[in-house]
C-alpha cells in the first residue's frame, strides 16, 4: 500500500500515516524513536510514497527517512502556521503538538496530490485497469510521467496460440509485454531498496543507539543540575534560618554598566574589583557599604570580603551581617582613635608654637 507520511523530528519524534485516499492509519509520538526504529514501524503499514514535514526547509531527519524508502519529499511553500494546523487537525484526538505537526504535514501533502490520485482511480476504472492503480500512482509521483505513459507500461500484450490437443496461451518472443518489462524493472528497484533498508537496519541493531546515548547523557546532565540546585536550595534554607545572614548582589567592578544592576535599597554589595571606579558615581556610593574582594585604595566605606562573605551563588553572595557590623564598628573605632590622635598632635603642635618666644 502506498503511504503518505508526515514526520515531526526532534527530541520527541512524531509521525502520521495516511493512505492515498486520505485515511489515517497511524498517529504516534515518542522520545525513543531513532531513524531505524521509525523505518521499522513504517514498514508495518506499507511503502511510503511521499514524506512531508510542516517546514518550508525540510529537516535533515525527514530527508533521511525519504532517502531510505526512495520516497518523494513534499516541500511546503511556507512553514505551516499554528492556527492552520489547529484548524486542519481539530477533529482528531492528539496527544501533543508533535503529533499535530506530523498530521498537518501529511494532510497538506495529501491535499496537494488528491486530484492526481482521484483522476488515476477514475481513468483506471474506465479502462478496467484498477489492478494497476497503485503502481501507476507510484510511477507518476516518483518519475513525473503522464498517465498515458504509465498505463502503457503496464498494458498486456498476450498472443493466443491456435487450438491443438488442448488450448495454450503463450507470449511470442518478439512480443515480450511492456508490463513484464516494467514489472521486472520495478521489482529490481524494490529489491535494491529492500537491500539498502535491511543493511541499514542491521547496522542499527548491531551499533549502539546514538540517540539513546545522547538522551542518557542529557539525563545525566539534568540530574547533576538538579542535585546542584537542591544543594543550593538546602544551603540557602540553612543560611536564611539565621537572621544575621543576608543575600547581596555581586558586581565585577564599580563602573557605570555594573552599577546599573543596583537598586536604591541595595545598601551593601560585593565587588570583585573595587578599584575600577567611575568617579561620577563616587558621591552616590558614599551612602553604600562595599564588600571588597580586593584591597581598596579609595576612601569609600568598605569591608574585606574574606571576613564577612559565607558563600557565593550565581551573581549573589550571602554575608554575615553581624560580622559586617563588627568590621564597621572596628573601622569606626580605628577612625576615631586616628582622629583623636591627630587632634592631640595638632593641639600639642599649637601649644609649642605659642610657647616659643
Amino acid at each position: 500500500m502506498n503511504l503518505i507520511v508526515g514526520v515531526d523530528p526532534g527530541t520527541t519524534v512524531a509521525y502520521a500515516v495516511l493512505d492515498v485516499q486520505g485515511n489515517i492509519h497511524a498517529l504516534r509520538s515518542s522520545k525513543q524513536y531513532d531513524l531505524g526504529k521509525l523505518i521499522r514501524e513504517l514498514l508495518d503499514y506499507g511503502t511510503p510514497l511521499i514524506i512531508a514535514s510542516d517546514k518550508k526547509t525540510t529537516p535533515f531527519f525527514v530527508q533521511q527517512v525519504a532517502t531510505k524508502f526512495g520516497a518523494k519529499v513534499f516541500f511546503q511553500k511556507e512553514d505551516l502556521l499554528k492556527q492552520q494546523k489547529l484548524i486542519m487537525t481539530r477533529t482528531q484526538k492528539l496527544h501533543n503538538d508533535h503529533e499535530r505537526d506530523a498530521l498537518a504535514a501529511a494532510m497538506t501533502a495529501f491535499a496537494a496530490y488528491r486530484n492526481v490520485f482521484e483522476k488515476i482511480d477514475s481513468e483506471c476504472k474506465k479502462r478496467n485497469k484498477m489492478e494497476f492503480a497503485e503502481r501507476i500512482k507510484r510511477l507518476m509521483v516518483l518519475h513525473d510521467v503522464s498517465f498515458d505513459q504509465a498505463i502503457k507500461s503496464f498494458e498486456e500484450k498476450i498472443v493466443v496460440a491456435p487450438k491443438k490437443k488442448r488450448q495454450k496461451h503463450y507470449f511470442e518472443k518478439k512480443e515480450i509485454p511492456n508490463e513484464l518489462a516494467a514489472l521486472k524493472e520495478q521489482n529490481q528497484h524494490l529489491k535494491e531498496q529492500l537491500r539498502k533498508i535491511r543493511k541499514f537496519l542491521e547496522k542499527q541493531s548491531s551499533a549502539p543507539d546514538t540517540r539513546y546515548w545522547f538522551l542518557q547523557k542529557e539525563i545525566q546532565q539534568k540530574n547533576k543540575q538538579i542535585e546542584q540546585l537542591t544543594h543550593d536550595y538546602e544551603t540557602l534554607k540553612s543560611f536564611f534560618s539565621n537572621t544575621n545572614h543576608r543575600i547581596v548582589k555581586k558586581l565585577k567592578n564599580l563602573g557605570e554598566q555594573e552599577l546599573k544592576k543596583l537598586h536604591e535599597q541595595d545598601e551593601l554589595f560585593l565587588v570583585e574589583h573595587p578599584d575600577v571606579l567611575n568617579e561620577k558615581f563616587k558621591e552616590m556610593l558614599r551612602s553604600k557599604i562595599i564588600i571588597a574582594q580586593e584591597k581598596v585604595h579609595h576612601d569609600l566605606v568598605s569591608v574585606p570580603a574574606e571576613l564577612v562573605v559565607i558563600k557565593e551563588i550565581d551573581g549573589f553572595a550571602i554575608v554575615d551581617m553581624k560580622k559586617v557590623q563588627e568590621q564597621l564598628q572596628a573601622k569606626k573605632l580605628l577612625s576615631n582613635i586616628v582622629r583623636e590622635y591627630q587632634e592631640k598632635r595638632l593641639k600639642q603642635s599649637t601649644i609649642r608654637d605659642t610657647e616659643q618666644p
